[in-house]
């Protein structure tokens, strides 16, 4: 009558749900990179109807349709499509099995040790990876195809013509952004627990901010007309002219840059907050100053721990002043199977030990340790939905038995939560609890390396057990945190080199479409240093722009990943601090990505004579 029966399913579907969260961080961070594609491909085939203008007018007036026009774009968007997509499946398995064992070791330290020498190409994921390609592609080349193809051919022939095209789209493209970051607050608010719609709402209003630059270009571009004008003189006011001038393509690039250094903010922002949380819980935690852990046993093996008495033995030794120990068990419930944490520890610590964000803990000492009560972590009671005075149902020895919830605390030692319980109280619902960690306390006047050489003298013989400081299990875990964002940066970082390639893309376009402008200008007396000059300080003015749009953008991409996609990603809350250092790198880096690609544009343009950019046929 006490058994139960459980299928294996559910064991599996626990170890699908540990590494769930996990992997749709690692997918959003993926998608955010290909976003920042999706205008670089946008900008280079722009570029190509922009550069052929004046072909697709003549097939126009030599009687070519605008839908022979619109499939001619798209069919070579699509060649070039499948060939990108090649490249990047090839590249995407030679970074996979690159970073195999980083994965593997993040997954280790977070949940389960595992081993893998071999990545199979799976044709689902090369299958997906391939239509995200294709689709990233349509998507993004379906506007400059319907731009080829809705052109009449005399316009076609007048740059400017697009050029007043884009300005007046520019209250729309403010309406669109507004409404796309309505849809995506209305989603979080709407959809409170979801994770799949907090990450395509924080998707969406990235995109709907990057909607507002081209607008917000434009008006920097005026603003900085008049104090470029008054350092540099006509160049400066030139480079700020140049820029609104060209807003088809300064626009995009600038987009595409600002999106990706946002993400630089926000990912940083995000990772030294959870960094400070970590660190200030585990100041607090860990206020022992030795732990006495018993290693993980080998496959096979059943003991693990300690004995209880042992516990009592080792107070008694010289030095020691407190002992707390620490008992685990795996226990079924109606949620699950729930991981059980037996604490035994002295009242003074409590409220250190287990950090209450819901409940008194004046109240909830004697209820956890007279009454039974059980205190729960924040991530189990955020996925189930528990509170204060409610009750949790767990599996004992005698059958089901409700325990009531006295307190919820902070926890970041694992994302699946876990139930605090009482030594006494979980031995009078289930066996003695044998310890897996003793935390000691010195007394006044011992050094923690002579308690170190005691305890470690009366260690049991056959436990396999290590002592370690508290500062070297914060360091170990502060270890663990780090490689746990490696992968994370790794995907920061191709999202700058995807924004890099877009905006030289729009420089060497700029200087293509600018050469025979440029080149009135060597005419009537600009010199080839002050041309390069021009190149240079345009290229710089939009990345200081860039910059500046990164920063409300990336701190808003940071709030979102602390407040909304972190707590319904594991279910913790954390502290956000914003630092100069998490901040201050986003405009030197937008500004030296523009600077670097301008340099080959600028030295292109100043070699280039005059007299072959004023020739026509």
């Amino acid at each position: 009558p006490d058994a139960l029966l459980l299928s294996v399913s559910r064991a599996q579907e626990s170890a699908r749900q540990m590494t769930r969260a996990f992997r749709l961080n690692l997918l959003a961070m993926s998608l955010l990179a290909l976003a920042v594609g999706g205008f670089l491909i946008y900008n280079a085939l722009l570029f190509s109807v922009v550069s052929r203008r004046e072909l697709f007018a003549r097939l126009r007036c030599l009687g070519a349709t605008r839908a022979q026009i619109l499939l001619l774009v798209l069919g070579e968007a699509l060649v070039l499509g499948a060939l990108g997509t090649a490249g990047g499946l090839a590249l995407g398995v030679v970074l996979g099995r690159g970073i195999l064992a980083q994965v593997t070791q993040t997954l280790g330290d977070l949940y389960f040790g595992t081993q893998v020498r071999h990545v199979p190409a799976r044709a689902s994921s090369l299958g997906v990876g391939a239509l995200l390609g294709l689709g990233t592609t349509l998507a993004a080349a379906l506007a400059p195809a319907l731009e080829a193809a809705s052109t009449r051919p005399r316009e076609a022939l007048l740059r400017s013509e697009l050029e007043s095209r884009w300005r007046r789209r520019l209250p729309a493209l403010v309406a669109g952004g507004a409404a796309l970051c309505a849809a995506a607050g209305a989603a979080l608010w709407i959809f409170e627990r979801s994770l799949v719609v907090s990450l395509a709402a924080v998707f969406a209003g990235v995109l709907g901010f990057a909607l507002w630059v081209p607008p917000l270009t434009a008006l920097a571009a005026r603003l900085c007309e008049r104090p470029l004008g008054a350092i540099f003189g006509p160049v400066g006011r030139l480079a700020a002219r140049g820029i609104e001038a060209s807003l088809s393509r300064t626009g995009v690039a600038l987009a595409a840059l600002a999106v990706a250094v946002s993400a630089v903010v926000g990912i940083g922002v995000m990772v030294h907050s959870f960094q400070l949380s970590l660190e200030s819980w585990l100041d607090r935690t860990l206020y022992a100053d030795l732990l006495v852990a018993a290693a993980r046993p080998e496959a096979g093996e059943a003991r693990a721990g300690f004995d209880p008495d042992w516990a009592e033995r080792i107070a008694e030794l010289p030095g020691v002043a407190s002992v707390s120990t620490q008992s685990f068990g795996a226990v079924e419930s109606p949620l699950g199977l729930l991981r059980v944490a037996a604490l035994d520890l002295p009242q003074r610590h409590f409220p250190r030990r287990l950090q209450l964000l819901q409940g008194d803990p004046e109240q909830a000492w004697p209820a956890f340790r007279e009454r039974g009560a059980v205190i729960l972590s924040e991530t189990l009671a955020y996925r189930h939905a528990l509170a204060v005075g409610d009750s949790l149902t767990l599996h004992t020895v005698r059958g089901p038995r409700e325990f009531p919830i006295a307190g919820i605390a902070r926890d970041y030692a694992t994302e699946l939560g876990a139930v605090h319980l009482h030594r006494v109280a979980y031995e009078r619902h289930w066996s003695p609890a044998r310890a897996f960690s003793v935390w000691l306390e010195r007394a006044p006047g011992t050094s923690a390396e002579a308690l170190r050489e005691r305890v470690e003298a009366a260690l049991p013989p056959d436990t396999p057990a290590f002592v370690t400081s508290n500062e070297q299990l914060k360091r170990s875990a502060l270890e663990v945190f780090g490689r746990t964002f490696a992968v994370t940066r790794g995907l920061r970082g191709i999202a700058v080199a995807v924004a890099f390639a877009g905006v030289l893309s729009a420089m060497l376009a700029l200087a293509l479409e600018r050469e025979r402008e440029l080149a009135v200008l060597r005419a009537i007396g600009l010199l080839p240093g002050q041309l390069r000059g021009l190149i240079h300080l345009q290229t710089g003015t939009m990345g200081a722009i860039a910059g500046a749009l990164s920063l409300p953008l990336g701190v808003g991409l940071a709030l979102a990943l602390i407040h909304v996609v972190n707590r319904r990603s594991f279910g913790w809350t954390l502290e956000t601090h914003l630092s100069l250092g998490e901040l201050a790198p986003a405009p030197v880096l937008a500004l030296g990505a523009a600077l670097l690609a301008g340099l080959y544009p600028a030295h292109k343009l100043g070699r280039a004579e005059p007299l072959n950019a004023l020739r026509e046929e």
